[in-house]
C-alpha cells in the first residue's frame, strides 16, 4: 500500500508554518486581508465546518480531521447554478468545483453541441449552441462552460431558483495573463511593454483583428457587451454593473479566491469538502513573465477602463460582504478550507507538469481515492466525460423505443414456428 493511501486512511495532514503558528496560540497578522486574530486550536478548528484535534510528532503538528457539515444545516442545498466563466480570472477552478458537484449529484451540465469547451464563443450565447437535452429527457441545471453572456436566453433555459454567479479579476493582471496565454507577442512581434505604446497594434486589438477571442475590456465583452466609442467608459461600465446587480447573486474575486469560495459555500449551502479545489489552468510563472514599466501598466489600465470601473465597484461590494460575514469567522473558515486543500493535494498530486499554453497540469498518483481523478481532471476532459454519458443515455433511449417493434417481430416468428409444428394460433388459424 502506498504511503499516500496510508495517509488518506489515517486522515492526517501536516500543517504549514502559517497554520502551525495559529495552533500554537501565537498572534498572526494578515495585512493583505486586514485580519488580526489571536486564535487557539479549538477556535480555528471548531467553526461548524471542521472538528479535530492535534498532536505533535517529531516537532511537526498534525491534525485529525473529521467530516465537514454545512455552515447552516437548516438551509436548502442549491442545485441549479449558472456560472459566467470569464477569461483568465481563475474561473477554471470554479468550473471544476461545479462539475464535481454535478458528477456527485447527477445534475445535468451544459456542454457544447460540438466538441470542445466553448459555446460558440465569441458569439452571444444561444440555446442551439448546446447539446440537445430534450432527446434524453433532461434539462440544464448547471452551466459553467465558456460562453458569451446572453442574459435573456440564459434565464429562459435555466430552471427556477437558479443561482447566478461570476468571477472577476483586476484588469491589469487578467489582461497581462491573457496576452501571454493567447500568445499575442508571437502574432504582433511585440512585447507587452512595446504593445502598450504601439498605436497601430492597439487599433487592431480594438477591432479584434489580432484575435477574435481577445481584446480590451475582456470581462465587459464576456458579459455580452460591445465596446462603444460613442459612449464614455463610465456609462458603459454602469450598464454591466446594473446587469450584474439585477441578475447575479454573487460576484467572486480572483484575488480573494479562498474568501470567495467561503462566500460561495454559504450562498449555495454546500459542505466544506465540495469547495476543495486545485488551481486549474494556472500560469506557470517559473518559465517566464513579462515585466511592465509603471507607464505601460497605466496605459493598459487606461485601455481597459471599463473593466477597471466594474472591478472597483465589485471590489468595494466584496469587502463589504467580508465585513458582513465577519472577519474573524472568515479567517477561521479560510484556514479550514486551506487545511482541506492541503490534505487532498498531499494525497492526490504526484506531479505538477508543464501543460499547454504555459499552464500547469496536475498528475494524480497511483492507488489514490477516486475523488483525486475528479479534482485533477482538466476542463476539456470533464466535458468529454459528460458528453460520453449523455450519448450513452441517448443510445439507451433509442433502444427502448425499438424494443416494442422487436417484441412484435419475435411474437410473429413464434406463431409461424408453432404453426409449422401443427399448432393453431389463438384465432384458430393454422
Amino acid at each position: 500500500m502506498s504511503s499516500k493511501v496510508r495517509k488518506f486512511q489515517s486522515r492526517e495532514i501536516k500543517l504549514d508554518l502559517y497554520t502551525s503558528s495559529i495552533l500554537a496560540n501565537t498572534k498572526f497578522t494578515c495585512h493583505s486581508h486586514g485580519y488580526k486574530q489571536d486564535q487557539g486550536l479549538v477556535r480555528v478548528l471548531d467553526v461548524n465546518t471542521v472538528q479535530g484535534h492535534s498532536r505533535v510528532l517529531n516537532g511537526a503538528t498534525f491534525v485529525h480531521l473529521q467530516e465537514s457539515v454545512p455552515v447552516h444545516p437548516a438551509c436548502d442545498l442549491v442545485r441549479n447554478i449558472f456560472f459566467l466563466k470569464t477569461h483568465k480570472t481563475g474561473s477554471s477552478t470554479i468550473f471544476n468545483i461545479l462539475f464535481r458537484f454535478a458528477d456527485e449529484y447527477d445534475r445535468t451540465v451544459a456542454i457544447p453541441r460540438i466538441h470542445g469547451n466553448l459555446m460558440n464563443y465569441p458569439k452571444l450565447f444561444q440555446e442551439s449552441f448546446m447539446f440537445n437535452y430534450s432527446v434524453i429527457n433532461r434539462r440544464v441545471e448547471i452551466f459553467a462552460v465558456h460562453s458569451r453572456l446572453n442574459i435573456n436566453e440564459v434565464q429562459r433555459i435555466m430552471p427556477p431558483k437558479t443561482k447566478f454567479i461570476t468571477i472577476l479579476r483586476h484588469p491589469l493582471y487578467a489582461w497581462e495573463s491573457a496576452y501571454d496565454y493567447f500568445r499575442i507577442s508571437s502574432k504582433t512581434n511585440l512585447s507587452i511593454e512595446s504593445f502598450a505604446f504601439n498605436d497601430s497594434a492597439i487599433q487592431m486589438m480594438r477591432g479584434r483583428k489580432i484575435s477574435s477571442w481577445f481584446g480590451f475590456n475582456m470581462m465587459y465583452f464576456d458579459m455580452g457587451f460591445e465596446e462603444n466609442f460613442q459612449e464614455t467608459a463610465e456609462v458603459q461600465a454602469q450598464k454591466a454593473i446594473s446587469m450584474l446587480e439585477q441578475n447575479f447573486h454573487l460576484v467572486l474575486l480572483a484575488e480573494f479566491m479562498e474568501e470567495s469560495l467561503v462566500l460561495l459555500r454559504e450562498e449555495l449551502c454546500w459542505k466544506l469538502e465540495s469547495m476543495v479545489a486545485f488551481r486549474h489552468n494556472e500560469r506557470n510563472l517559473s518559465i517566464r513573465i513579462q515585466i511592465m514599466s509603471s507607464e505601460a501598466e497605466a496605459r493598459i489600465l487606461y485601455l481597459n477602463d471599463i473593466d477597471m470601473r466594474i472591478y472597483k465597484h465589485f471590489l468595494e461590494k466584496f469587502l463589504h460582504l467580508l465585513d458582513k460575514f465577519g472577519r474573524g469567522r472568515m479567517f477561521n473558515e479560510v484556514q479550514a478550507l486551506k487545511l482541506r486543500n492541503r490534505f487532498w493535494s498531499d494525497i492526490c498530486i504526484a506531479e505538477r507538469k508543464q501543460g499547454i499554453l504555459n499552464t500547469i497540469e496536475f498528475v494524480p498518483g497511483q492507488e489514490v481515492p477516486s475523488i483525486c481523478d475528479r479534482l485533477t481532471l482538466k476542463e476539456v476532459h470533464y466535458i468529454r466525460k459528460f458528453r460520453t454519458r449523455y450519448i450513452s443515455e441517448l443510445w439507451w433511449n433509442f433502444r427502448k423505443r425499438r424494443r416494442p417493434r422487436l417484441r412484435r417481430k419475435n411474437r410473429k416468428s413464434d406463431i409461424v414456428s408453432r404453426n409449422r409444428q401443427g399448432h393453431k394460433d389463438p384465432k384458430g388459424r393454422v
